[in-house]
């Protein structure tokens, strides 16, 4: 009681140092207002010194059968890495991409300095266009060939020329069309040079082959470049592969199409599901591991390659073990624990502290070990990161209002 009315002092002190000062500065209502939440920042000091339970919101321990699984190490790798290069040998006239740029596919990383390639199409399709004209003519002697050969053939059948007239006409009719298949097929190869030019013009922009983040320039606006000269080198982005090192007594078990596994990043602290899985088989001889290899989405981009995983890789056997939901582990430098509410001497409920061992993790819940834990304890999933060691506590229904379950009204049930 004199700790409360010590801090009820301090804080009534508070109260007339600060009004003493919105007075003499002639202060508003900002001040008044910072006056109200000084005030109001001292009133859950209060209630903890009284000895208020704190509210929390609890979940049973399981004994459960899992499939029993097996920690193991990797990383993450980009599914795509690529060096991107030029197929054009060309002097380098934009780079609009930098380091740490993302970017998607089809958009530009460089551009190559395209006119001569481009004067020399419009000559090619000049060119073409007297062609063309060559293969009018042509067809128009081809026409009057065949008609000169139509006319001696009715003079031949009523005996006005010699059958070598004939055969003469047959002959220019000939050369005639064999000159405008000629003219033809040079029309086809110059067609095929103007593709091919095309393709040329297309491939001195060079684009992203899929989406991306840029990790190095290997070029610079003024620099020549040759054929098969690399322009950036990229990774994927979207998804990522993990490579975890299995013991290799455990092929047989994880050789399955729609393996799962939960996947902790070190580096961020966060666990996500792999899915696809796919098995290296090469067998390490000095570790005796082989590679899984499976994917992650990364959505928000937080995950890059060469980051540390830990993963509970399923073994096929599957045993009874005690569960709890994954929001009442505690993780400190010391180990990890859990807030279990339990009832003391006089009857109240208490947070009690148990140590427990992580085994592995489950995609909903986390299997543990504990000689203190036992099915149907109560641990604290909810308000125990503000909780101290056998502090009184009150359990709340989860699915009520936040107001109602974490408010300054004090009564509840165990």
């Amino acid at each position: 009681m004199n700790s409360v009315t010590t801090l009820f002092d301090t804080l009534s002190c508070r109260f007339w140092q600060i009004l003493l000062i919105c007075r003499r500065e002639h202060c508003g209502l900002p001040c008044v207002l910072w006056l109200v939440a000084a005030v109001l920042a001292g009133l859950p000091a209060i209630g903890y010194a009284q000895g208020q339970p704190a509210p929390v919101s609890v979940d049973e321990v399981k004994q459960e059968i899992v499939q029993q699984r097996r920690q193991v190490t990797g990383n993450l790798r980009a599914i795509n890495r690529s060096r991107v290069a030029s197929i054009e040998p060309g002097l380098i006239v934009e780079v609009p991409t930098e380091e740490g740029q993302t970017v998607s596919r089809g958009d530009v990383l460089a551009r190559l300095d395209a006119r001569r390639l481009e004067i020399r199409l419009r000559q090619l399709e000049a060119q073409m266009n007297v062609t063309e004209a060559v293969i009018e003519e042509r067809r128009a002697q081809v026409e009057l060939r065949q008609n000169d050969l139509d006319t001696l053939i009715n003079l031949e059948q009523r005996g006005a020329v010699n059958p070598k007239e004939v055969s003469d006409g047959r002959s220019e009719l000939r050369a005639a069309e064999a000159r405008a298949t000629q003219a033809e097929e040079e029309l086809n190869v110059q067609r095929a040079d103007a593709d091919f030019l095309r393709q040329r013009l297309e491939d001195m922009v060079i684009t992203a082959p899929y989406d991306g983040v840029i990790i190095v320039r290997h070029t610079e606006v003024g620099e020549w470049v040759g054929e098969g000269q690399p322009i950036v080198e990229m990774l994927s982005i979207g998804e990522i592969e993990v490579w975890l090192d299995v013991p290799q007594r455990y092929l047989a078990a994880t050789n399955r199409s729609d393996l799962r596994t939960m996947v902790r990043i070190e580096a961020t602290g966060d666990t996500r599901e792999a899915r696809s899985p796919r098995i290296v088989r090469d067998i390490d001889p000095t570790s005796r591991t082989f590679s899984l290899v499976m994917r992650l989405q990364d959505e928000d981009g937080l995950l890059s390659p060469g980051m540390s995983v830990i993963a509970n890789v399923p073994t096929g056997e599957e045993q009874e073990h005690l569960t709890i939901h994954k929001d009442a582990l505690i993780r400190q430098s010391g180990g990890s624990m859990v807030y279990v509410a339990r009832e003391n001497e006089e009857g109240s409920l208490i947070a009690a502290p148990v140590t427990v061992s992580t085994v592995f993790e489950t995609p909903d819940r986390l299997v543990v070990r504990s000689p203190e834990l036992q099915p149907g304890d109560r641990v604290v999933v909810e308000g125990n990161e503000r909780l101290r060691p056998m502090q009184p506590v009150r359990i709340v229904d989860p699915d009520a209002p936040q107001a109602a379950r974490f408010g300054d009204d004090s009564s509840g049930g165990r």
